[in-house]
């Protein structure tokens, strides 16, 4: 459980997230003019970004380009429909659409995230490693969530879940164990 997540402290840790969510996307290196061909992928490093300079120690001109970059992530966010707090994701996030993704700033997510449209996660859930979100999914509450879970679309979630299942309908119940 990500209860302990991962945060970007340095610029290695940066790179590395960066990479790894661009893995989970099946991509080696950022796509050229990615900020206009790809804007969810720029989110995603934008976000990275944020984390990075509001986790690190800075000055006085560091708070101010940290407060620049903030503002870009949440006008960015506002075009793509995110509303994302930083260091709520471990590496491997894969946002694959835009629209209507909310994650209050409490959750803790763990690594290799898969978030569709439409997802609201509130409360302060700890969710796990390698867990898929479907398109509608709603995530609330004080919970966890084990690894390897499937959420499926228009899914409720609102008691915890043990590892490797798959959970459908509202309220959301257990239709395979892995």
């Amino acid at each position: 459980m990500p209860a302990d997540l991962e945060t970007i402290r340095s610029k290695d840790d940066l790179g590395r997230f960066i990479a790894l969510d661009l893995e989970a996307r099946g991509l080696k290196c950022l796509p050229r003019f990615y900020q206009i061909r790809k804007p969810i992928v720029y989110y995603t490093v934008l976000l990275r970004k944020v984390e990075y300079l509001e986790n690190k120690k800075r000055g006085h001109l560091a708070d101010l380009w940290c407060k620049f970059m903030q503002l870009r992530l949440k006008r960015l966010g506002a075009k793509l429909g995110f509303s994302i707090a930083p260091n709520t994701f471990g590496p491997g996030l894969y946002l694959v659409h835009w629209g209507s993704i909310v994650i209050s700033s409490d959750a803790r997510i763990g690594p290799n995230a898969r978030v569709h449209s439409c997802v609201n996660v509130s409360g302060s859930p700890v969710i796990g490693k390698s867990v898929y979100l479907g398109p509608g999914a709603v995530v609330a509450g004080n919970i966890t969530i084990g690894d390897n879970v499937t959420v499926g679309a228009n899914t409720v979630v609102s008691t915890s879940l043990p590892d490797n299942v798959t959970v459908l309908g509202n309220p959301a119940r257990v239709v395979k164990k892995a």
